[in-house]
C-alpha cells in the first residue's frame, strides 16, 4: 500500500510552507506585548499563547490539507480534520503550558525591562 498516493507537489509545497515557513514564521510575533504590558511575566505568556497558537493553526491547516488528499479515496474527508486537530494539538498544548510556565519564572528572576539584557545578567 502507498501511504503516498494521491499526494500532489502542490499539497507537499503547501504542506512546508504551514508546517516549516510559517509555523516557525508566526513565533515572531511573540513578542508584541513586550513594550504594552507593564509586568514582564503577564507580557511573556500572553505572546507565548498569540505565537504557539498561531503555530498550532498553521500545523493544522498543513495537517488538514495532506490528510484530505490521503483521505479522499476512501470517503473519510472529515477524519483528516479530526486526526490534524487531535495530533497537533496532543503536542503543541503540553507545549503551550509548559511554555508559559517556564518563560514566566524566568521572567521574574530577570529584569526583562532592563534596555541591555547583559546588565542584568
Amino acid at each position: 500500500m502507498n501511504v503516498l498516493r494521491g499526494v500532489s507537489l502542490a499539497t507537499v509545497l503547501l504542506s512546508v510552507v504551514f508546517d516549516y515557513l510559517l509555523a516557525f514564521g508566526v513565533l515572531g510575533l511573540s513578542g508584541m506585548f513586550r513594550n504594552r504590558i507593564k509586568n514582564p511575566s503577564v507580557a511573556f505568556v500572553a505572546g507565548a499563547s498569540v505565537g504557539i497558537f498561531l503555530r498550532f493553526v498553521c500545523h493544522f491547516i498543513s495537517g488538514v490539507f495532506v490528510w484530505d488528499t490521503i483521505l479522499a479515496e476512501t470517503g473519510l474527508n472529515w477524519a483528516g480534520i479530526l486526526y490534524s486537530l487531535s495530533y497537533n494539538g496532543s503536542y503543541m498544548g503540553p507545549e503551550l503550558v509548559i511554555t508559559c510556565i517556564a518563560g514566566a519564572a524566568v521572567c521574574r528572576v530577570l529584569d526583562l525591562t532592563s534596555p541591555n539584557l547583559k546588565k542584568s545578567l
